[in-house]
Order: structure tokens, then sequence, then C-alpha cells
């Protein structure tokens, strides 16, 4: 699938105005649109809140913006479930990493490998491709947005509290958005519901080793961890792949829970970690981390 998608040539046609098309996906698809400036709301809209099928409201943003381009939200407001794979950050090498990933867990395993489904997928007019899937009722857990999902850089997951950009939008490239095919939207996949499954953060704040996994009773709360310079370096020295993310929230919740740290004095710590931290295939980027840090901050 994935070579399938990234050899695709998109047909030299004229494209219909984004008005038209932002009436057809309302009208034909059921679908709420909203304007965009780029990618962005219009400054005093509500952005994807304001989305509707409405065809009067969409006729008077579009004479008010009528260079606007469209946007859907994703969730449960349109159905959707979009994978962006960005092409400018390796998406594409990521995303069939992401395949061999899964591939060699179920040969591990010994259960069938099951592929990405064939779905309706699009040009996103900067090299990328967004991938979009239904939303299921029977996963356990919403499914939100997301960025270098798994880990996986230059894949991205728009879910609830997001949107996409559609065709014929035009990117900042000069290319248009463009449909690749007209299939159905397939189910989210398992494979990638497993990557977002939310992961309990009870045993972030604490110290993971081989003999007490949990923490408990591993020092928390020592003096030593008032020093934000040793929580760095212990956090460094801990973490291997696989357990990056985890040190990195056990990092931002001692710069914050133990050297009192504000979020701005905690920032350059975790972009050092981002920066420092063991490497593979792909990298701990520093937006992963400002990430832990934030969940820190809400929590601590």
């Amino acid at each position: 699938m994935v070579a399938a998608l990234s050899s695709q040539r998109i047909a030299c046609t004229p494209a219909p105005s984004c008005y038209a098309a932002a009436l057809y996906y309302a009208d034909v698809e059921g679908l709420p649109v909203f304007p965009l400036n780029g990618k962005v709301p219009f400054a005093g809209t509500r952005g994807f809140y304001d989305a509707t099928s409405d065809p009067d409201v969409i006729a008077r943003w579009w004479q008010r913006w009528p260079q606007a381009n469209i946007g859907i939200p994703t969730g449960r407001r349109s159905g959707w479930i979009v994978l962006d794979i960005d092409g400018r950050h390796n998406g594409i090498a990521s995303l069939k990493l992401l395949l061999e990933d899964a591939r060699r867990r179920a040969t591990e395993a010994q259960r069938p490998f099951e592929p990405l489904p064939p779905t309706r997928s699009a040009y996103t007019g900067g090299g990328g491709l967004h991938l979009i899937f239904a939303v299921r009722d029977d996963l356990d857990f919403p499914v939100k947005n997301a960025t270098a999902l798994g880990d996986y850089s230059g894949i991205d997951l728009r879910g609830e509290g997001g949107y996409v950009v559609v065709a014929p939008s035009l990117h900042e490239s000069g290319q248009r958005y463009a449909w690749l095919n007209d299939e159905p939207l397939a189910p989210f996949p398992d494979l990638l519901a497993e990557l977002c499954r939310p992961r309990a953060p009870a045993p972030a704040c604490s110290i993971p080793s081989d003999n007490n996994p949990t923490g408990k009773g591993s020092g928390a709360g020592s003096p030593r961890f008032g020093n934000p310079d040793y929580c760095l370096w212990l956090a460094l020295h801990k973490a291997q792949v696989g357990t990056r993310h985890r040190y990195a929230l056990f990092l931002a919740c001692r710069l914050m829970g133990d050297a009192h740290l504000s979020f701005a004095q905690a920032e350059p710590y975790m972009r050092a970690y981002a920066r420092g931290v063991c490497s593979s295939e792909h990298d701990f980027t520093e937006r992963e981390a400002m990430r832990c840090l934030q969940w820190a901050s809400a929590h601590m």
C-alpha cells in the first residue's frame, strides 16, 4: 500500500473552486466544513468548532474569504481518523518502518500480520499523504491527536479535537491537495490503535529498573533530585530504546516536583534530554519531550 501511494501521480486537471468543493462535501457527503487561511482558521473564527454543513453559512464564509481553503474536523464530528504522513520529515520511510516492525512483532508472537487496509487517501500538496479511516465504536478509549505516533517521526494522527485540510485546497508549496482514490473508509486498524492507546502514567515519575520496574522505594524525593543537572544525567544514563518516553516523564516530574523548576526553567533540560538520549531508527524529538513536560506541569 505504501509503495502504491507514494508512486501515485496527480492528474493535471483544473481543480474545482474550494467553495464548490465545500458545498459538495457538505451536501453530498454530509461532512461539516469550515474555512481556513492556509492551514489555520481565520482570525475571529472558532475553527473546527464552527464547522457546519449548512449551505447558507458556507456561502457567507466563501463570499467573505473567496480564496479560503477547506477544513474538515476529525473524530466523531466527521467520522474520520486521519493518518498524516509528512513527506518532509521522512514520513514515508517511517511508515514503512512501522509496518516492518509490526510484521516482526506478529512473527515473534506467531500470529498473522495484518497490513494497513486500502482506504480513502489524499495527496497533501507538500509531498505528504492522508490515509483516512473510519471511527470505531468498539475501542475502549478515544482516538486523539498525536504527533510522531509511536515515536515514528513524520507520522501524526488527527482524531478527536483535530482537523485536516482537504482537496482542492492550496498548499503553501503552490500545489493543491488532491484525492488519490475514492475507496470507502476502512475501520481504524488495530495496528494503529495500539500505538495510540493511552499509557498508564503512574510509574512515570519513579525510577524504573530491572529489579524494581515500578520504582517504589527507589529514592524519589531524595535530596539528589533537587539538583536538575543530576536528574538530567540520571535520565540520560538510564534511558534505552524503548524506555525513552518513560524517562522523559521521569525527568519532567523530578524537575518540577523535586527541583521545583518553573516550566520555562525546566524546558532547556527537556530539550537537552531529547538531544542527548540514545538514538534508534527514529529520533526521540524535542516535541515529545515537551509533551512530557506539559504532562508533569499539569499533574505535579
